[in-house]
């Protein structure tokens, strides 16, 4: 009789993957066996649910988030803590999965989100985190279908006109 090891680590991995394709709609049991290439009783075995599997893919894809964007406040010492909008952009770029979660107005990441940058720009309303956070999500996800291709518009020139209308909004 063949025994078969089956990976938490593996499903973790691939589930991830699946969330950084398209969010949590991503993460239906059978499409995560179907990309590990297991039944669906190992999936239901180590997260016991649908919900179990997509809390541990949100604490993972969050805790990278938080590391990407540690890195990148100790990548940019002069960067100043009255402005997350640099080191929010770098860091939400890693996952296009929660840039997809803030864009359907995912209160649960929404609010996680901004928990976490409040810990290192504590002189920042969470209200105004709420606004980085989202409209930076909303500019990398028009990015992404190449809208600006046609105005040539550098991520710099993009910055600039975000940082106008936060100005704007306060």
């Amino acid at each position: 009789m063949r025994t078969v090891e089956y990976s938490a680590q593996l499903i973790l991995d691939r589930s991830v993957k699946l969330f950084n394709k398209g969010g949590l709609i991503n993460l239906k049991v059978r499409t995560v066996a179907k990309a590990c290439d297991y039944s669906i009783i190992p999936i239901y075995s180590n997260y016991e649910s649908q919900q179990g599997l997509s809390k541990a893919v949100l604490r993972n894809v969050f805790s990278i988030f938080e590391n990407n964007l540690v890195d990148s406040l100790k990548s940019h010492k002069n960067a100043s803590l009255h402005d997350p909008y640099p080191l929010l952009y770098s860091a939400l770029t890693c996952s296009k999965g929660l840039i997809k979660e803030v864009i359907n107005n995912n209160r649960t990441v929404i609010d996680e989100l901004v928990r976490i940058t409040y810990k290192y720009f504590p002189n920042i309303t969470i209200l105004q985190l709420r606004e980085y956070i989202f409209l930076i999500c909303l500019t990398i996800n028009i990015k992404s279908t190449k809208v600006f291709n046609d105005f040539n518009l550098s991520d710099v020139a993009i910055s600039k006109i975000n940082k106008g209308f936060l100005k704007k909004l306060k």
